[in-house]
């Protein structure tokens, strides 16, 4: 369990409060499976304001460049700041691997 944690602290998540038995997860039909896509494919959808981008990155990560017109939200403060997440269009996550991106969704 330790391990977990860390892992998570090491993304930007350091308050985990609880925390599910893979069997359980595996167990819930709700989950949905999202395509990757790369920044060549949705650039036309960026650029014309078809989908918005959040980049759940570190702020050191963003600085070091970051997509056209994307939204940076590092991981660890997403919860804190869903009000800043558009709801009138599609939202894409970016990060480095697609890890935290997929925590994100």
């Amino acid at each position: 369990m330790e391990e977990v944690i860390r892992d998570f602290e090491s993304i930007g998540l350091d308050n985990i409060i609880a925390f599910a038995p893979l069997q359980v997860i595996q167990r819930l039909d709700r989950f949905e499976s999202y395509k990757e896509k790369t920044s060549i494919e949705l650039y036309p959808h960026i650029k014309d304001g078809g989908v918005k981008v959040i980049d759940v990155r570190s702020k050191k990560e963003w600085a070091e460049g970051h997509l056209y017109n994307a939204i940076h939200i590092p991981l660890g403060n997403l919860f804190k700041q869903l009000d800043c997440i558009p709801k009138d269009c599609p939202i894409v996550l970016q990060c480095r691997t697609g890890l935290r991106s997929a925590y994100s969704s």
